[in-house]
């Protein structure tokens, strides 16, 4: 597997649209709005992106989404490829499976699990009657709102804590299920001088 920079956007849109919920926070950055803030790794297998992780730098603290597609070999051996490119300090969404491959390098600190949900039957989510959730943490108008949405977009993806299951099951009866899972953590680590991004080569 080469490991490259990327910066087609027509190349990140193949990799990423067929699996939209699990992909949903990197398909936002691919905005033009985010484009200067984002660094693409990827590992290829001849033309093809087979791993891709994303480091998002706008903010004081850079994110790292790391999402597994159905190829945890091929992230973990990105991960080690580009490991001395990240920073020494970033909050970091990444997939379950994945995380051990970061234990050595940092010190982790779990913010706890997180679902993303996708609605299964876009019928089920524009019909149901939201009715009375008086204690939940979502409210009626924010599940009326789903639907006013729904109006106007294909798809919806959502992320909810795992252990907030009063969320989860407001979302279900909406129309949602749990697609993938993945841990927010941050990372650090000391005496560490990252290098520059362009010492990974771009695609030929």
């Amino acid at each position: 597997m080469e490991i490259v920079s990327v910066h087609s956007k027509t190349e990140l849109e193949k990799y990423l649209l067929p699996n939209r919920p699990v992909h949903v926070f990197q398909i936002g950055d691919l905005d033009d709005f985010f484009g200067p803030f984002t660094q693409w790794f990827a590992g290829k297998e001849g033309e093809e992106i087979s791993a891709l992780v994303l480091l998002y730098t706008a903010l004081e603290i850079p994110i790292l989404i790391a999402m597994d597609n159905h190829n945890t070999a091929g992230m973990v051996a990105l991960l080690a490829g580009i490991s001395h490119l990240l920073p020494s300090r970033c909050y970091t969404l990444i997939s379950l499976e994945l995380i051990e491959r970061l234990r050595q390098p940092y010190t982790i600190a779990s913010q706890g699990e997180h679902y993303i949900m996708a609605q299964k039957d876009m019928h089920t989510v524009r019909q149901t009657d939201p009715g009375p959730y008086p204690i939940l943490p979502v409210d009626k108008s924010d599940q009326r709102a789903l639907q006013d949405l729904l109006q106007s977009v294909d798809a919806i993806s959502l992320t909810v804590k795992a252990a907030n299951r009063s969320a989860r099951r407001v979302y279900e009866k909406l129309g949602f299920e749990v697609v993938a899972s993945y841990h927010e953590c941050m990372l650090s680590r000391t005496a560490f001088s990252p290098g520059p991004v362009s010492t990974i080569p771009k695609p030929a």
